[in-house]
């Protein structure tokens, strides 16, 4: 009996052995089954995306501009008027004139990045200084964006790119402070800075194309000046260029560079200036024209090929002001385009 005993015992064991495995075998197929009805494209890993195709650009790549019309400005017995000029098909439309307006144009500060909007300063018919430093709009409806009263500054005041803040130079003859400061500030006056002091004249204050820092020349003794970057960031400071008995007539940005407009120092007429490229990368200049007319307020074009500038042709006994002038546009490959119209300054060359 205790030996059929044992052999019912082993006989139940290995019964229950035979059911736990059936029942594994049982699940095994039916997780397979299942795995076989989940559609293919949910079984498989996520992928990481693609660095070229799936990463957004950064915001701060740089961007591929066109150019489009030419903005300057003409003056006529007294009137200053704006155009905006095609320069390949020398289509022309006025966008702003101070004929019927009580305050006269007396300078312009450039254009925002957009090209929408420029800054224009005004006052008085019959005095030289500029009251009111208006953004104005380039699409001839005369719209006001922003102005600033109570700014008195030696230089036309210039608007930057990003169209926020404008730059000025002003002049203090008080003793305690003489001297010039360039003063960077948004058009309520607030977030009001001092960028620079100097004791010597500062002059074309320019904004690079990205609004982060500023471009001026400082007037040195003994026939000398340089062109200094200061960087709104931290008001840093940085030597460009030093000049020795050259005078500088305008400079500009194109892209990251400057533009500059230069003549002999012994040139008491003030006759002739010739465009040159200053790498701020490498602190060198290059050439790009030599000719016998001043060539002034350079102004490079968005896709960095070409400037657009005044040129003109001073006659004895006259005045840069009285002298009409002509805008001509210079072309990086070596080509220099003919006259495009009569003018007096460049306001900036639009996208």
């Amino acid at each position: 009996q205790l030996v059929a005993q044992k052999d019912r015992n082993k006989v139940t064991r290995q019964t229950q052995i035979i059911i736990i495995g059936s029942l594994f075998v049982l699940l095994a197929i039916g997780v397979y089954a299942y795995i076989q009805s989940v559609p293919k494209a949910a079984k498989q890993p996520s992928q990481l995306p693609s660095l070229k195709q799936d990463v957004p650009p950064s915001a701060s790549s740089p961007k591929d501009l066109n150019n489009g019309p030419i903005i300057y400005a003409e003056r006529i017995t007294g009137t200053v008027s704006i155009w905006s000029l095609n320069p390949e098909t020398k289509e022309k439309k006025k966008i702003f004139t101070d004929a019927d307006e009580e305050l006269k144009i007396k300078s312009t500060g450039g254009l925002t990045e957009d090209g929408k909007w420029m800054l224009i300063s005004l006052g008085p018919q019959n005095e030289d200084v500029a009251t009111t430093h208006s953004l104005i709009s380039t699409d001839g409806k005369a719209v006001r964006k922003e102005t600033a009263k109570d700014v008195a500054s030696t230089q036309p005041p210039q608007v930057s790119p990003d169209g926020q803040t404008f730059v000025w130079v002003g002049f203090s003859n008080v003793e305690a402070d003489y001297g010039y400061t360039l003063t960077v500030q948004r058009f309520d006056g607030s977030n009001k800075r001092i960028a620079l002091r100097s004791a010597t004249e500062l002059l074309f204050p320019t904004f690079s194309r990205d609004s982060g820092s500023i471009a001026v020349v400082q007037v040195l003794p003994e026939d000398l000046a340089e062109i200094t970057l200061v960087r709104l960031e931290d008001f840093s400071k940085e030597v460009a260029l030093k000049t020795e008995k050259e005078r500088i007539h305008g400079i500009g940005y194109l892209g990251e560079n400057l533009i500059l407009s230069t003549g002999p120092k012994d040139d008491a007429e003030i006759s002739k200036a010739e465009l040159r490229l200053l790498d701020l990368k490498t602190k060198s200049t290059k050439q790009l024209s030599k000719n016998s007319q001043l060539e002034t307020t350079p102004t490079g074009s968005p896709d960095k090929t070409s400037i657009a500038y005044i040129a003109r042709s001073i006659e004895e006994g006259r005045s840069v002001k009285d002298t009409v002038g002509e805008v001509k546009v210079f072309r990086l490959a070596g080509e220099e385009s003919e006259a495009l119209s009569q003018g007096a300054f460049i306001v900036g060359w639009s996208t």
